[in-house]
């Protein structure tokens, strides 16, 4: 073999290993691309939630004092809080049994009319609210005295725990907040805010306030829109888990393309979703290595329908769940653990569907509503079955 023979390989070999590096290098760029996909949920299918699950459990909030109608729950563990839905009280259970509530109405010092948005913090064992009046306010726990208060910026869609000092927020754009909707790192010290991830209007006007999800290792952060995002916060980044839109979702591009961010554009935005119907929605998701859920909320013929979307890298199957004999739409109210949970506090008199059989699901749901004193919620844990795209009821 002569030296120009020689010579002519080693470039091939040299040519041949760049060229692998570049494809290696391809793939790990692909990868860390969200994927979008277009789902078509035109068809779904309607079927009994105890068909549809792996496991579930019931548990009455205790308290021997009544509890008010509540929203936005938040599980730490053992420790649970809801907000009240009048906006103006914060209940604390340890292992769903009472333990105090926050209550400071007024306007003095340490005191709010109205709370917006709340987290708990395990980092230091307090409440941080977000007050109508541009503030934070921070509580100790068990007594829910005033800690501090630190002035804010822009309106809070929703908070979440990243240290003693910091939180992660949704922020929305209001006429005071001229810095953008999106993704923030606050510290609740001093009130200085860093922006991580711009997001569009629509975005942050969807998010509703307790949908961070908590994984092993990452905050998830659903945020709805054209396309619907998965975003994860992770090792102090941000990347895109997925992109999803719904096919057909009747929404003109000049109402998310746009800039709406700005003032004179928001009412027209506003009543856009007021007064058409449209396939949007990205709320509390769980990923695991063989499926995805996700819940949505399309509004068909003026009405809202109350749907979940499992998927994963084959399939994809729209589902509407009812439990038999319960007059009760099955959304979650917050995620727990890797479980979904409703909060089940209607009048029995209402939740009895007197058209259908109770199943058994249904008849534990009511007699523990029957034993709860002064007519206090219960929670319905549930976790979806990993192989429900391959086992349809």
């Amino acid at each position: 073999m002569n030296k120009n023979s020689i010579s002519f390989k080693i470039k091939d070999l040299v040519q041949m290993f760049k060229s692998t590096i570049f494809c290696i290098l391809i793939l790990l760029s692909c990868d860390n691309k969200p994927q979008h996909t277009t789902f078509d949920i035109t068809k779904h299918i309607e079927c009994s939630l105890e068909d549809c699950i792996e496991e579930y459990a019931i548990y009455p909030l205790k308290s021997d004092i009544p509890i008010n109608q509540i929203e936005f729950g938040m599980s730490f563990d053992s420790l649970t809080f809801y907000k009240s839905s009048n906006g103006k009280e914060i209940y604390y259970f340890i292992n769903n049994e009472y333990i105090s509530k926050l209550a400071s109405i007024g306007r003095g010092p340490g005191e709010y009319m109205n709370i917006n948005n709340y987290t708990y913090n395990p980092h230091n064992n307090t409440i941080v609210i977000s007050s109508e009046n541009e503030k934070f306010h921070i509580y100790s726990l068990p007594d829910m005295n005033i800690v501090r208060t630190v002035n804010r910026d822009g309106f809070v869609k929703g908070m979440y725990p990243l240290s003693d000092s910091t939180i992660l927020t949704v922020n929305h754009c209001d006429e005071k907040f001229q810095n953008g909707c999106g993704i923030y790192i606050v510290n609740i010290n001093n009130g200085y805010s860093t922006l991580i991830e711009e997001i569009p209007y629509m975005n942050s006007f969807w998010f509703s306030g307790n949908e961070f999800t908590q994984t092993d290792s990452s905050i998830l952060i659903p945020v709805s829109g054209c396309p619907n995002r998965i975003i994860e916060y992770k090792n102090k980044n941000i990347n895109d888990i997925a992109h999803i839109t719904y096919k057909n979702n009747n929404i003109p591009k000049e109402i998310y393309a746009n800039d709406i961010s700005k003032i004179d554009k928001k009412i027209d935005f506003t009543n856009f979703f007021l007064g058409n119907d449209y396939k949007i929605g990205c709320f509390y998701p769980i990923i695991t290595d063989s499926l995805t859920t996700l819940w949505h909320t399309p509004k068909t013929n003026s009405q809202y329908q109350y749907m979940m979307l499992a998927y994963n890298n084959s399939s994809y199957i729209n589902f509407s769940f009812h439990i038999p004999g319960i007059n009760r739409r099955i959304i979650p109210d917050y995620v727990a653990n890797g479980y979904y949970v409703l909060i089940i506090q209607e009048p029995i008199d209402y939740l009895i569907d007197t058209s259908e059989s109770l199943s058994k699901l249904g008849k534990e749901i009511i007699d523990t509503m029957k034993k709860q004193n002064n007519n206090n919620p219960i929670l319905l844990y549930f976790k979806i079955k990993p192989s429900i795209l391959n086992e349809l009821p």
